[in-house]
């Protein structure tokens, strides 16, 4: 419930944020052959650096301002606010081009006390295979349910002591 409270907020300083940046560089990001494209390009070009006063005041970043910055180099690409849901929501508009791919945002619930959230954007392709992309790169995935998620990040973030148990679908922001 919080979660799903927190991602209306979130969307709407991303589209406030997002407006008051609207004179920034943009660019269509690009289309791929495969899921695995896509995490290939993004891992090779976006950088990580985390959002404003250490997530308290979290967004999605547009993914056309992500994607000319990437073109542009990690140069460009260190000056923008960049964190798991702007990994997240460029790979949905990526695999969103791809026929045949259905992704979905997540927003994964961390119940370890932390407050480590994550956000990963999970696809079915060509109706049997399913992945996930996050700030991680690609993984394969046996179906796309909360407990794949769930069980996937969990491993993943096993020596930060995050314990995932739900996976939120979370609405594409733009």
């Amino acid at each position: 419930m919080i979660i799903s409270f927190f991602n209306v907020l979130k969307t709407a300083w991303s589209r406030v944020n997002d407006a008051i940046m609207r004179g920034s560089s943009r660019v269509p990001v690009p289309c791929f052959d495969s899921p695995a494209e896509v995490s290939a390009y993004l891992m090779a070009h976006a950088v990580y650096t985390g959002d404003p006063l250490g997530g308290a005041a979290d967004f999605f970043l547009h993914p056309e301002r992500l994607q000319a910055a990437m073109q542009q180099g990690p140069s460009y690409v260190r000056r923008l606010s960049v964190d798991c849901d702007d990994y997240a929501s460029w790979a949905y508009a990526a695999l969103a081009l791809i026929p045949d791919c259905h992704p979905q945002l997540y927003t994964l619930e961390d119940s370890s006390g932390q407050w480590g959230h994550h956000v990963a954007c999970a696809y079915t392709w060509r109706g049997d295979q399913h992945g996930v992309i996050d700030t991680n790169g690609h993984a394969r995935l046996l179906d796309r349910t909360q407990e794949q998620l769930c069980r996937r990040f969990t491993s993943v973030y096993k020596s930060r002591g995050y314990i995932f148990t739900a996976a939120v679908a979370t609405p594409y922001p733009f």
